[in-house]
């Protein structure tokens, strides 16, 4: 929802959350779907705030977002670093390309970067920071390395290294249900390779974990649960 949030705002050019809520699809402003939808887009730098009226908050895309494409040799060639990282390795994370390449988060470069190669879909982004191929492109895909492992700081910091552990274990799940290539509904319930043992506790684990990287929807997390629910 929240690719589909920028989308909208791409051809509206402003808009409210109420507005914006009717052309996605959502049950209203309050719909927490729709705000979780947002946020991501927010914290991804996609969309902010332009003003207030009396209708409500006015949203608009950021300069990152706008399709307003920067086209110079140096961004070009940005683009290409960024394309060819992402081939490597089929899923990353947004600091996992600007360490590779050097460059702030935030950097105007990097970002201009970034949303050529998104806009040609080079690459697509998958909210939550993540950045990968397109769904086909992943069904069989195998990766040179695994960078999630070899990119996670060593640290003492119980809390850190758990939250680590978590968005390790989320991005991993969200690479198995892309690579399944057929939506929401082919993601594994169990998390785990086919030739296991199914398992429906550890199912609910997974799909928590899933909810809570912003992959599984409220509505999408509500089904899958009853379905484990139903094989307890």
């Amino acid at each position: 929802m929240a690719k589909a949030v920028v989308v909208h705002l791409q051809k509206a050019s402003e808009a409210t959350a109420e507005e914006i809520a009717a052309a996605v699809g959502a049950a209203g402003k309050d719909d927490s779907t729709l705000k979780r939808a947002m946020s991501l887009a927010r914290d991804d730098g996609y969309i902010r705030r332009v003003g207030v009226t009396f209708h409500g908050i006015k949203w608009d895309t950021t300069e990152w977002a706008d399709l307003q494409l920067l086209d110079t040799p140096h961004v070009r060639r940005l683009e290409e670093e960024i394309v060819a990282f992402v081939r490597d390795f089929g899923l990353v994370s947004l600091d996992h390309i600007s360490g590779e390449l050097g460059l702030e988060n935030d950097a105007p470069e990097f970002r201009a970067a970034l949303e050529r190669a998104i806009s040609d879909e080079s690459i697509g982004w998958y909210c939550n920071g993540i950045y990968g191929l397109s769904q086909s492109q992943l069904g069989d895909f195998e990766p040179k390395h695994d960078l999630w492992a070899e990119t996670k700081p060593a640290t003492e910091d119980k809390d850190l290294g758990g939250a680590l552990e978590e968005l390790e274990s989320a991005v991993k799940g969200l690479a198995r249900a892309m690579k399944a290539s057929g939506g929401v509904d082919a993601i594994p319930v169990d998390g785990a390779p086919d030739d296991q043992d199914d398992d429906p506790y550890e199912g609910l684990r997974r799909i928590q974990e899933l909810h809570d990287a912003g992959v599984l929807t409220a509505e999408e997390l509500a089904a899958k649960k009853a379905e484990l629910l139903r094989r307890i």
